[in-house]
């Protein structure tokens, strides 16, 4: 009896010692396996939907008589301005504002602005329109967008390595994507792919892959 069960238990010894060597044996999948690349999710590209540029439009401009106005940096020098033809004897105006269309808010410069604002002539231009001429870009195009959520964009381009964008900044209880703030301009640097102060504008993730297609 007592030679049977010492027999039993050397061989449930010699079975367990096999089989540990089989398992110690076994290849680890969990260690030899490759791990998995997870792969990279594309960027998003939305929808460039171009509109019409905002106007500086102004039917009152021809009953309004050439003005002198006083140089902001010299109380000796004037130049003079001329609503009707939207012109400047400015060295701004000369230099980068000469050549932008008529209706276009960017021709506007400082002096152009003052007359026009004096006479009242600033009310029935639209909020984008009004935001460009009281913060202009000298940048040579102007491209204007409407954003997947309805809000419109003003682009001023072509000038050098910053982009000026015109946008509504957010309004507290704003939802949805559709900003009624006031319009601010944002700038954004094309070789450093930044924005100006790290202060991005609302939908900046859309507006700067609409820019990468713009520009």
């Amino acid at each position: 009896m007592i030679t049977t069960i010492v027999i039993v238990v050397f061989v449930i010894l010699v079975v367990a010692y096999f089989m540990g060597r089989d398992e110690e044996e076994a290849p680890d999948e969990k260690v030899n396996s490759s791990p998995q690349k997870i792969p990279a999710k594309p960027k998003q590209v939305f929808e460039v939907v171009k509109i019409d540029n905002p106007t500086l439009s102004i039917p009152e401009s021809e009953s309004i008589p050439d003005q002198e106005v006083e140089s902001y940096s010299d109380e000796n020098t004037t130049y003079n301005v001329s609503v009707s033809e939207m012109t400047c004897t400015c060295p701004d105006f000369k230099k980068h504002r000469k050549g932008v269309p008529v209706n276009d808010p960017r021709r506007a410069c400082k002096h152009l602005y003052c007359v026009l604002e004096e006479n009242n002539l600033l009310s029935n231009l639209s909020e984008l329109a009004l935001a460009i001429l009281e913060s202009p870009s000298k940048n040579k195009k102007l491209t204007t967008v409407k954003l997947s959520s309805g809000n419109e964009v003003s682009i001023c381009h072509g000038g050098n390595e910053w982009v000026d964008v015109f946008t509504r900044k957010r309004r507290k209880g704003d939802s949805g994507g559709l900003y009624s703030g006031k319009y601010d301009r944002f700038g954004f640097n094309i070789n450093e792919q930044r924005w100006s102060y790290g202060d991005g504008p609302p939908g900046a993730r859309e507006i700067k892959s609409i820019l990468s297609q713009v520009l």
